[in-house]
């Protein structure tokens, strides 16, 4: 009995002598050897190589006061560095050379790609750099800036410490289109399918002496597989909303009497539905039906007014149906499909795909038809009927 528990506790010794060794992390990294990258810009320069730039917390700065960027000094909490070179990776590596940390892009939530680059060159190279190893991750945001992505990036918001935190932040806004790495890579491995990517710009503060530089969205970026053709914005960019059956609340005034009204969009919903013809051409029927509030009345009309309140409705409905038409124009001009109507089409029809639309989907959508409808209902006029500053005439 003796022998056999003395063997139980040599097995049990030699059991943990054998774990003992796993318990250490043979790959660890300090934090103090890392340099967190949070935002990457790409751009294109004149003799056809990359520019990478990226931003970088400095972490013993974070607790301190609110500071800028472009210098590990003072108060301030982040650095920009860039280069250049042939490949990205090149870009990347000649930064690296003058870094004591190893540049560490598990944590980048923002990727910024210059327009000229996605205009001339095309995004496709970028998704090697991206997908090769693991410590990118795929749901980092992509955005297209207008003008240089090293522009964009050299913002100084206000409201945030980064100006990549805070592209990030409008980039997740509620009812925003995400459009990340991955979105962005499928939407390119899929055939006749072309991707949609956020389209932002630096603008100056007004009316304050102290100015800054902030960002601002600006729609979305248009474009044909991996190269940029055009730009989706304002009335526009809400229209590519409403196509890709995500409309969100936003603002916008119609003419109407004597001056304007401003509405709110408060809710929307869109139904698209393919209609394959015998002569092998597409019809679709697009039914939206959206709710406005009524904020600013300058028009002198009274609301409470039946005739007038249908009148605004019809103004109201006749706005957006002409916004979805002339987007639709334009995707058909570019004979792109930036909707994925075609997986529509096919997932609804496979034999019909295959026999009159997969050799020649762009065409064919670039002729297509559409059966538009459109519904607006008022549900908010709000508490007031006319102006309470106005003379009351005795």
């Amino acid at each position: 009995m003796m022998m056999k528990n003395k063997s139980t506790v040599l097995c049990l010794i030699l059991m943990m002598a054998a774990i003992v060794p796993l318990t250490g992390c043979w790959d660890r990294r300090e934090i103090n050897d890392v340099a967190f990258i949070l935002t990457s810009a790409i751009d294109m320069e004149p003799n056809g190589q990359f520019r990478v730039t990226m931003q970088v917390p400095l972490a013993g700065q974070l607790g301190g006061p609110s500071g800028g960027g472009g210098g590990t000094g003072g108060n301030k909490t982040y650095y920009i560095d860039s280069d250049t070179g042939r490949t990205i990776r090149e870009a990347i590596a000649k930064v690296q050379s003058r870094s004591a940390r190893r540049l560490y892009s598990a944590h980048r939530r923002v990727i910024i790609i210059g327009e000229e680059l996605a205009r001339t060159r095309g995004i496709r190279e970028i998704f090697e750099a991206i997908a090769r190893f693991p410590e990118n991750r795929i749901t980092a945001y992509m955005i297209v800036s207008k003008g240089k992505a090293l522009d964009l990036l050299n913002t100084k918001p206000s409201l945030e410490r980064f100006s990549g935190e805070a592209m990030r932040e409008m980039a997740k806004t509620e009812g925003r289109i995400v459009i990340n790495i991955k979105n962005v890579a499928q939407a390119l491995s899929t055939p006749f399918t072309d991707p949609l990517l956020l389209y932002m710009g630096a603008k100056n503060t007004e009316g304050s002496p102290d100015k800054t530089s902030e960002v601002e969205v600006l729609g979305y970026a248009h474009f044909r597989q991996d190269k940029m053709v055009d730009t989706f914005e304002h009335e526009k960019a809400n229209a590519i909303n409403w196509l890709r059956k995500q409309p969100h609340p936003y603002d916008y005034v119609i003419p109407f009497g004597k001056q304007s009204i401003s509405l709110e969009m408060t809710e929307g919903r869109t139904t698209v539905t393919p209609i394959l013809l015998n002569d092998g051409s597409v019809k679709f029927r697009i039914k939206a039906k959206g709710r406005i509030a009524v904020m600013e009345n300058l028009s002198g009309s009274d609301l409470t007014d039946p005739n007038v309140f249908g009148q605004v409705r019809k103004v109201a409905g006749d706005r957006l149906r002409q916004e979805l038409l002339d987007t639709l124009h334009q995707i058909q001009q570019h004979k792109t499909d930036p909707l994925a109507w075609g997986g529509d089409v096919w997932r609804r029809n496979p034999r019909k795909w295959e026999a009159n639309y997969r050799h020649n989907w762009r065409e064919k959508l670039s002729e297509a038809n559409f059966d538009l409808q459109v519904q607006i209902d008022i549900v908010q006029i709000g508490y007031i009927s006319s102006n309470i500053a106005e003379v009351t005439r005795q």
